[in-house]
């Protein structure tokens, strides 16, 4: 299990002063307020900060960080990801999980056909139900026929929409989707 879990990607910087614009990449935007550290994944390590302040602009956290303190100093952060660590993860529901522990994961069809193991999940957060997403298998002789990828794809609206992006991603991983 991985000890750290993303919770947000830094996506801009928002005004003088360092503050942070960050994607969340939880379900409850309002959880950075409980978190009193946070990690910036630089590379391979782990930077640890205090979080200062926490604000919000639309479906965005404006994240003040203790020790990034200029615009300049805020910009080295842009596209970086931020973790926390798992003893500080909200306690899930039942039948619920972390994405990072299904990657990996064998799926299966509901007679028994092996379909591949989870590579990504893109989640579709209009969903009430938590893994109904888009899910990214890898490669294997049962979901191919004819040299083409097989596409399960779930009839939602939002789905849809997303549909030319996520098999684009799947035809560049040489994997196939399910939903």
């Amino acid at each position: 299990m991985e000890e750290y879990l993303e919770v947000g990607q830094i996506v801009n910087t928002n005004g003088l002063k360092g503050t942070l614009k960050v994607k969340p990449l939880t379900d409850d935007i309002t959880r950075f307020e409980d978190l009193e550290t946070i990690y910036v994944q630089k590379g391979k390590d782990l930077v640890e900060f205090n979080i200062q302040d926490v604000k919000y602009n639309k479906n965005m956290v404006l994240l003040k960080l203790e020790g990034i303190d200029n615009i300049e100093e805020a910009e080295k952060y842009k596209n970086l990801y931020l973790k926390i660590n798992r003893q500080d993860a909200v306690e899930l529901e039942d039948d619920s999980y972390f994405i990072v522990d299904i990657i990996g994961c064998e799926v299966y069809t509901d007679v028994g056909d092996f379909l591949g193991k989870v590579i990504d999940v893109f989640p579709n957060q209009e969903s009430l139900i938590r893994l109904m997403g888009a899910v990214l298998l890898e490669h294997n002789e049962k979901t191919t026929l004819d040299t083409h990828r097989i596409f399960y794809m779930q009839e939602m609206d939002k789905v849809k929409e997303m549909r030319p992006i996520l098999e684009q991603i799947a035809k560049e991983q040489q994997a196939v989707l399910v939903a």
